[in-house]
């Protein structure tokens, strides 16, 4: 337990429904899958019928993380014939950060703080689309991220907890990011124990096993599914092996704005989030800005902001 959340009097968690404008959000993560299945433009009204219906029905009961959950399984059942077609441009998301994998090595040792420019670099990533993103857009956003004053910085806090044999669970957020995530990773501690948490193959743009062995993850860190079939992590859908690796670690680090929203419920001191605030909901809740990149452990934030 971190000392920085034993409070005296009870905050309790962040949580974080669905609400009507996040479905402007998800319509616009869920169109291009829909492209890369092929789909039509009839198939895609279909889908966009039954994804309204399921919010009208339950959609304010159940956080973004979940909603996005069911419509992934929707998704392979309008395509059941299909194989997922997410690779190729996974792979193009992996290559375009891997072209820049050396001279952000040479670069963390010139400034002479390698956890933490490693970390920043981490967090840098959570504001890139490897889609679209340039080079130049890259390399601008990692400078930026370098030089920045972060609204919320526990950065320190998760250092302090970071020694020989202590257990870090980290859970990956999409492909190309998970290129920074391995040299984040490489930089911590020595005798710190990592498992990397992947996504499903069949979880959209979200980063798998097949992108770890890409990017040669399983060189530094141990890799574990997290049996969701989402795009991030949901504990309560979790195979029995990854939620004994999540009980088991001693911290937790996880990587964006799906993952804040699906594990701050929890009101675990051990968790760490590095993200990019996307939304003026989420960012109300935590005091930033939407565009702000933040190291945030959720419960000493709320600590923070009940003082």
């Amino acid at each position: 337990m971190l000392s920085d959340c034993n409070i005296s009097i009870p905050i309790p968690p962040m949580r974080f429904a669905l609400t009507r404008d996040c479905m402007l959000c998800v319509w616009r993560r869920v169109e291009p899958l829909l492209d890369l299945y092929g789909a039509t433009e009839e198939q895609k009204e279909v889908f966009f019928r039954e994804t309204t219906e399921r919010y009208q029905d339950h959609g304010t009961r159940v956080s973004p993380p979940e909603f996005m959950r069911e419509l992934y399984q929707l998704m392979h059942q309008t395509f059941p014939d299909r194989q997922p077609p997410f690779w190729q441009p996974k792979r193009q998301m992996n290559d375009m950060a891997l072209e820049l994998h050396a001279a952000l090595r040479v670069r963390i040792q010139s400034l002479g703080t390698p956890f933490y420019t490693s970390l920043r670099m981490a967090l840098a990533a959570t504001a890139i689309d490897f889609t679209t993103d340039s080079r130049g857009d890259i390399e601008r956003k990692i400078d930026h991220t370098l030089r920045a004053q972060l609204a919320i910085d526990h950065a320190k806090q998760l250092r302090a907890r970071l020694h020989q044999g202590v257990k870090v669970l980290y859970l990956a957020n999409l492909a190309g990011e998970i290129v920074f995530d391995r040299l984040f990773i490489r930089k911590m501690p020595v005798g710190v124990d990592v498992t990397v948490g992947v996504c499903s193959p069949c979880a959209g743009l979200a980063a798998s096993g097949q992108d770890a062995d890409y990017v040669d993850m399983r060189k530094i860190a141990k890799v574990l599914e997290n049996g969701c079939q989402a795009p991030n992590t949901l504990i309560s859908s979790a195979s029995e092996r990854f939620d004994q690796a999540f009980r088991e670690a001693d911290v937790v680090i996880a990587k964006g704005q799906s993952n804040l929203e699906a594990l701050a419920n929890l009101n675990d001191p051990r968790l760490f989030i590095l993200f990019t605030c996307q939304c003026l909901t989420v960012g109300d809740r935590l005091g930033i800005l939407p565009g702000q990149s933040v190291v945030v452990n959720p419960c000493l934030r709320a600590q923070e902001l009940a003082e």
